[in-house]
């Protein structure tokens, strides 16, 4: 039985005579450099557009004056006139068609004092001519391209001006310098820290730029899989950004990012996300990129800490500790020696109660002291000469961290770990956050309820710190959303998401092709379903009004065993002109004994009634008689389901019956039109078997 059945019609292409149905794009080509200006035209002219070319800014203004185009793409600077001068006179005359701006330095400081100049996209020269395309086919297929009017033009989130590179140290000084001005950043992530262990770890970090600028660095190293970790020898890691980072730019870093890794057969990035109260501004724009590239959460630690601002009282039983403490005359002293510490209470009793050492050596926490005096802070509890309890502190801007802490059998019972912390979150409470660090156990699925109790005592509450692996294909995922949605107009996701590469067809007829579907095609299946819910979910067994990414990759994952294992056939049915993804097509229920098959296929919703269903039938068909030596194919539709009955009829199916209550949709029965399409019919329809 099909059960890939959905409303598709039937409906010309192309007007009388072969023409296009609607005119092509005009696009005004601005480039004193006549290689450039040649070899642009060209290739937009054999995709079909209509060029013209102006060589400085002079005759750019005149021919805008004179025509109506749907793009410009200006050099800057001109000859006559630098391109951003054009720019502004544009802009100026309300002129709103969308602009892509080619340079060998993009004036950015320019634009960010102008904004309203809005450049739909920039290109930095040079540039191959297939990028050029690329950035045209995705500008201009949104639809929203209306000409040299005083509407606004589609802001486009440009990744082009951004590139990756791998951290060296001759580029400590400019990481360092860039870290302390970051709103997410510790120095934890300073050089001087990070390098203690680099013979522990394989250091792969990255620095992210944009027109040159670094905009965000990543603290990572490679482990023994060839996966990126940030940062394994690190409490926490994720992109540092600067304080004046927006959204777009945010998207645009992890977009560039999981590409370079992807290209780099990096397939796998654990990114330990900087706890939130450890920013002095809000990261919740890194919270939604990992949203849009279907990071899967893989660990929790609750990490418990004081908010110093909206304090939970002492619990009395803590209160009797500080006062017990302070009847035992117990005295709290910041030292500089970490020896005293280390080796005569938290390295016996890590030892005694859990089995383990102290992460850092004595020689390591004394050497990153030396280097962060500021930052790494000793504090321990003394009945006379003795010590009964201590703390090494980690301060940052917004938090003071408890990184380890221990106590002798005397000093708990005399209250020492309790007076000890008390005087120490009233010391930092110039600090948001007071971090007694977590309090579970094998990546956050069991809890140390008496540790948990303990820290909550000081009014101390959990606070989730998250880690998160992410494919690094999907950085395809947030190409969609870099194409922003105009105010003020109703858009489809389909228009957000068209496809500007060349489609391998397997096979394609006029503008419609199919090809098999391959992984990285699952933002476009997502796409193409959520725009079509209403239809598919009213035809098709699979359809859910919640129907997510993850299903799309299922889908596709599956699809490709299934292929492997000879049990089904699936296509992808794209445009042939624009590369946009229709929809798709495919067999199951393949009978190897009696040659036959069962079709199914649906076409998203804003392409419906354009031939894309009938032309699509007809192609695969062709495979199925050709490459499967199958001699009949079946149809099963759902009688009241017009549109799919139409198509099926269009190439020449024929009815044999109705099967009664065959399919089974949202808990009701339906019947069912069973038809056929025999080799014999597709030979009468094109001569061919």
């Amino acid at each position: 039985m099909n059960e890939f059945l959905e409303g598709i019609g039937d409906a010309p292409e192309t007007k009388p005579g072969g023409g296009q149905a609607n005119p092509p794009h005009r696009i005004l080509i601005v480039e004193g450099h006549r290689d450039l200006q040649q070899g642009g035209a060209r290739v937009l002219t054999d995709s079909g557009y209509a060029v013209d070319l102006a060589e400085d800014g002079s005759a750019a203004w005149e021919a805008l004056s004179a025509n109506r185009y749907d793009l410009l793409i200006t050099d800057n600077p001109l000859a006559s006139r630098a391109g951003i001068e054009l720019v502004k006179k544009l802009r100026s005359a309300r002129m709103g068609l969308p602009i892509i701006m080619a340079a060998a330095t993009v004036p950015t400081q320019e634009l960010a004092v102008n904004p309203w100049l809005e450049p739909v996209a920039t290109l930095r020269k040079p540039y191959d001519t297939s990028r050029l395309l690329e950035v045209v086919k995705g500008i201009l297929n949104t639809g929203l391209s209306n000409g040299n009017h005083s509407a606004k033009a589609p802001k486009y989130l440009d990744t082009d001006s951004f590139s990756v590179e791998r951290y060296s140290t001759e580029r400590k000084l400019e990481w360092d310098r860039f870290v302390t001005t970051a709103k997410n950043a510790t120095f934890l992530f300073l050089r001087d820290y990070m390098d203690y262990h680099q013979d522990r770890f394989l250091d792969h970090s990255l620095m992210i730029f944009k027109d040159q600028a670094l905009v965000a660095v990543l603290p990572a190293n490679l482990d023994a899989n060839g996966s990126l970790i940030s940062h394994e020898g690190l409490t926490f890691g994720g992109l540092v950004l600067l304080p004046a980072a927006k959204l777009g730019e945010v998207l645009a870093c992890f977009s560039v990012l999981l590409h370079y890794l992807s290209q780099n057969k990096i397939s796998k990035l654990f990114y330990k996300r900087i706890p939130a109260f450890y920013s002095t501004l809000t990261d919740d724009d890194v919270a939604y990129a990992l949203f849009l590239v279907e990071a899967r959460l893989y660990r929790r630690d609750c990490s418990v800490a004081i908010s110093q601002s909206h304090q939970v009282p002492l619990r009395t039983n803590h209160k009797r500790l500080v006062k017990r403490a302070t009847r035992a005359g117990v005295q709290i002293i910041q030292e500089t020696n970490f020896r005293p510490f280390w080796e005569r209470v938290l390295t016996p009793q890590l030892f005694a109660r859990y089995g383990v050492k102290p992460v850092h050596t004595l020689e390591e926490i004394t050497l990153l002291a030396g280097r962060f005096p500021a930052n790494i802070k000793q504090f321990s509890a003394y009945s006379g000469d003795e010590i009964l309890s201590g703390t090494t502190i980690y301060e940052t801007p917004t938090v003071a961290h408890s990184q380890y802490a221990a106590v002798t059998e005397k000093g708990r019972e005399c209250g020492a770990q309790a007076y000890l912390f008390s005087r120490l979150i009233e010391r930092y409470k110039d600090k948001e956050f007071f971090d007694f660090g977590i309090s579970n156990e094998e990546e956050g699925r069991a809890l140390n309820h008496g540790l948990l109790d303990w820290k909550e005592g000081f009014g101390a509450r959990c606070r989730a710190h998250d880690f998160y692996e992410i494919a690094t294909a999907n950085y395809l995922k947030l190409q969609p959303v870099l194409l922003a949605r105009p105010k003020k107009m109703h858009m489809t996701p389909t228009s957000l998401n068209q496809r500007s590469t060349t489609v391998r067809a397997l096979a394609s007829a006029g503008r419609v092709a199919i090809r098999r579907f391959e992984l990285s095609d699952a933002p476009l299946l997502y796409e193409a379903v959520c725009e079509s819910l209403p239809n598919l979910c009213s035809t098709l067994t699979w359809c859910r009004e919640d129907y997510s990414q993850e299903q799309a990759m299922t889908f596709l994952r599956g699809e490709a065993a299934a292929w492997h294992q000879g049990n089904r056939h699936d296509f992808a049915i794209f445009d042939t002109q624009d590369g946009s993804f229709l929809g798709s097509i495919g067999f199951s229920h393949l009978d190897r004994r009696y040659r036959s098959a069962s079709i199914g296929y649906w076409v998203r919703t804003s392409r419906l009634n354009q031939g894309v269903g009938r032309q699509a039938i007809l192609l695969a068909a062709r495979y199925a008689l050709e490459q499967l030596e199958t001699n009949r194919i079946e149809f099963v539709i759902a009688r009241d389901n017009a549109p799919s009955l139409h198509a099926a009829n269009a190439v020449g199916a024929r009815q044999e019956g109705v099967l009664r209550e065959k399919i089974l949709l949202k808990g009701i029965f339906h019947d069912a039109i069973l038809l056929s399409l025999l080799r014999s019919d597709m030979v009468s329809l094109s001569g061919k078997p």
